[in-house]
């Protein structure tokens, strides 16, 4: 994740033969340097990362070490680079994992992933941080996972992903916008 400061957040996934991890790096390419930052609070990977008003969140993710697409979780970390630290915010209402994550007027949003089931979910909810509250929003037109995520021009993108194994992908595009709450295919 890319911080408008220049520097690149990697949070979570696996290292060193570990499937899950706390790990939290930056780089800055200005400088080529690389640090270790404040570890996430619990081990995880496959999380959404997205950055909002010079915060960085941790989205969902994957919690049992050497077991695939197994353990996922509601919790929702948010980074304060000043402070080096992580707080945990309110949680999602669904646990998830390989959730799309976009930020659209100030709000987060958490889209589709991969359930507890290890099913995929067509699930979206939006976080307001000034109430510290998640809202559902119009689902995802098809269930998925490990899609690509983005905001562009006031509106969401969710571009291809995974509909269960690693062989059902996808290449659909579809863009939500959040003046009317609903999803339209492109």
């Amino acid at each position: 994740m890319l911080f408008r400061s220049g520097r690149f957040h990697v949070a979570g996934g696996g290292t060193e033969g570990r499937s899950v991890s706390a790990f939290h790096g930056q780089y800055d390419p200005a400088t080529n340097n690389s640090l270790w930052r404040a570890p996430l609070p619990i081990e995880l990977s496959h999380v959404g990362v997205a950055a909002m008003n010079g915060k960085l969140y941790a989205v969902g993710g994957l919690s049992i070490p050497n077991r695939v697409h197994a353990g996922a979780v509601p919790d929702v970390f948010e980074y304060d680079p000043q402070a080096d630290a992580w707080r945990a915010i309110a949680r999602m209402k669904v646990p998830r994992a390989s959730v799309g994550v976009a930020i659209i007027d100030g709000k987060l949003h958490a889209i589709g992933g991969r359930a507890l089931d290890q099913s995929t979910l067509d699930v979206h909810q939006v976080w307001d941080p000034a109430t510290n509250t998640w809202a559902d929003r119009a689902p995802l037109p098809k269930a998925r996972d490990h899609m690509a995520t983005v905001a562009v021009d006031g509106k969401i993108h969710v571009i291809g992903g995974r509909f269960g194994s690693t062989s059902d992908n996808t290449g659909m595009h579809d863009v939500y916008d959040p003046r009317t709450d609903t999803w339209t295919s492109a």
